[in-house]
């Protein structure tokens, strides 16, 4: 049980960053290239990388596998690209619905690559997730208008979805091995500073579009990247380390369903007192879908335990 709880409070960490990301998006940088956020990672994944090996120590692992983790860490970087490119387009709840894919392809990952076993419970359990994301994208229907934009925005979070799952299985994989947790995770952190950093020094737009927000209002656009890169962090540590107590499907399917749970809650939560941070259609077929889909993967959790 205690991979199940570290996945419910990953998806907490999750949803809050979420909405972080998605007002960062659309109204700290107005659309206009968000993905220039990261510009900001190339001082926080390498002091991250520092305070790890600092703190725990960093003990010694085959380079072939340093290198793997180092590869999971660079390839979870560029999803971030498509990502905060699709919360122009999309609501962070239906962002969230997109994520539910994520332990679909780590499903299969486990069948094929990885030999492990799947029970029925837990193949159906799949299915109703598979539904759930039908039941939103029926309710999210846009109108001839909107259908470009929509398209566009659900693309790019597939997009986002199958780099990410990537990076998942891979990690999965190597921790498997059973090495040291802060090790592994110390590779991983200076593969997410390797890519930000080279995306960093090869788009000027990047640089020139971060200074514009930064010098609009510095204190609290410091502060706000600041706050999501942390929390978003610590969820990521704590998926990562329950990556290593159980399947990676079961785990991505836990903590995605979660998380699709809570930013349903948190959405209308926000949209009522914070529009800012909720910006969610609180309209009746939007919200009935959703609280339906909310029913199917809260099944969907009960079967896979």
């Amino acid at each position: 049980m205690n991979w199940i709880i570290l996945c419910l409070l990953v998806a907490l960490l999750y949803a809050i960053s979420a909405f972080i990301d998605n007002y960062i998006t659309d109204v700290l940088f107005k659309g206009r290239l968000p993905q220039a956020v990261k510009v900001s990672n190339c001082v926080f994944y390498p002091a991250t990388a520092l305070l790890i090996a600092l703190v725990f120590g960093v003990q010694a692992i085959p380079f072939q596998m340093a290198l793997v983790v180092f590869a999971s860490g660079a390839i979870h970087s560029c999803a971030s690209l498509p990502y905060f490119l699709a919360l122009r387009d999309e609501e962070t709840t239906t962002a969230a619905t997109y994520f539910q894919l994520l332990p679909i392809i780590c499903f299969f990952a486990d069948i094929f690559l990885l030999g492990k076993v799947i029970t029925n419970k837990q193949i159906i359990a799949l299915a109703i997730i598979i539904l759930a994301l039908i039941v939103i994208a029926i309710a999210e229907r846009k109108g001839k208008r909107n259908r470009k934009k929509h398209l566009r925005g659900s693309l790019l979070l597939l997009a986002y979805v199958l780099i990410a799952s990537v990076s998942t299985i891979i990690f999965s994989h190597v921790a498997s091995f059973g090495f040291d947790y802060w090790s592994i995770v110390f590779w991983y952190v200076l593969g997410r500073a390797f890519f930000d950093t080279t995306g960093t020094i090869a788009h000027k737009s990047w640089r020139k579009r971060f200074k514009e927000v930064i010098h609009a209002h510095p204190v609290k656009t410091m502060t706000i990247i600041l706050s999501t890169s942390i929390i978003y962090t610590a969820g990521d540590f704590i998926f990562r380390y329950a990556l290593g107590l159980t399947n990676s499907s079961f785990a991505s399917a836990v903590a995605n369903a979660s998380e699709l749970i809570i930013t349903f809650l948190l959405g209308i939560i926000l949209t009522l007192i914070r529009p800012k941070f909720g910006r969610e259609k609180l309209d009746k077929r939007n919200v009935m879908a959703h609280l339906i889909a909310v029913i199917m993967v809260t099944t969907s959790i009960i079967l896979i335990q």
